[in-house]
């Protein structure tokens, strides 16, 4: 019954300077005659920093950012500020920069994809439409969970108060760390 509107593709979700995600969808399954597809996005949501042994596709816990499994944040859980937290970054679908042989290889961003896959039930795909911290952007050897931008040097985000941030690449790993919390409690300077 959602076949139609996950496989949509809505132009409001790409970014014009992504060369990977116009048109094209992201497919689950890898066979000639795929299970599931959805429609490409350039943007994921941020589930904050995660630790060795949380990340966003093994739990269902709620995490230190602002979208997680289920999540129901609202303005004044963020604590932390508005404009010093992240909503949403920039990710190109198509291939890891710099990625190691037999890790993952591919970016899979879509717009409508957190849902239980149809041949394990237990994965939630949250990499498909979130992000985490530990990886800061467009750095070679991320894992499908970090953010991959278009743009050199930086990558684009919205924060909370809905204002559009370009970060660099090189940002400091504490403080990319922080902008991922929603009540950290972190004391954020110039970045």
């Amino acid at each position: 019954s959602q076949l139609t509107a996950r496989e949509t593709h809505l132009a409001v979700f790409l970014c014009p300077s992504d060369p990977y995600s116009d048109g094209k969808f992201v497919v689950r399954d890898d066979t000639v005659s795929p299970i599931e597809q959805y429609g490409a996005a350039s943007y994921a949501a941020n589930w904050g920093p995660s630790t060795a042994t949380v990340n966003l596709d093994d739990t269902p816990l709620q995490s230190q950012g602002v979208f997680y499994r289920n999540s129901r944040t609202k303005f004044r859980d963020v604590t932390d500020g508005l404009s010093n937290t992240l909503f949403l970054g920039e990710r190109t679908n198509g291939p890891l920069p710099h990625v190691s042989v037999g890790g993952h290889q591919l970016f899979e961003t879509a717009w409508a994809a957190a849902v239980r896959e149809v041949t394990d039930p237990t994965d939630d795909h949250g990499h498909m439409v979130l992000f985490e911290t530990q990886y800061r952007p467009n750095q070679p050897g991320t894992d499908d969970k970090g953010l991959s931008a278009p743009h050199e040097g930086i990558c684009q985000f919205a924060m909370g108060d809905g204002s559009v941030r370009a970060i660099s690449e090189n940002i400091d790993e504490g403080v990319y760390n922080a902008l991922g919390t929603r009540a950290g409690g972190e004391v954020i300077g110039e970045f």
